[in-house]
């Protein structure tokens, strides 16, 4: 009994969590460095003396954390 309960609950969790993640627009879209005025672009060129297995923070930083709290 209780293990069907459990099963029924993650099921209905999934279902829920599917339903929800569908979207009808998307909720980002593309915009062109001219128009927003971001001109920086991390590019990362490897070689003998810099690479990841020398520096494994190599990496990080290369994106961006936005967001909208209310």
């Amino acid at each position: 009994m209780k293990n069907s309960f459990q099963f029924g609950l993650i099921a209905a969790g999934a279902l829920f969590f599917l339903s929800a993640c569908r979207q009808e627009s998307p909720l980002f879209e593309l915009v062109a460095s001219e128009k927003c005025g971001i001109t920086f672009n991390n590019d990362i060129t490897e070689s003998d003396s810099l690479n990841i297995l020398k520096d494994e923070f190599m990496y990080n930083g290369g994106g961006v954390g936005i967001g909208d709290l209310n």
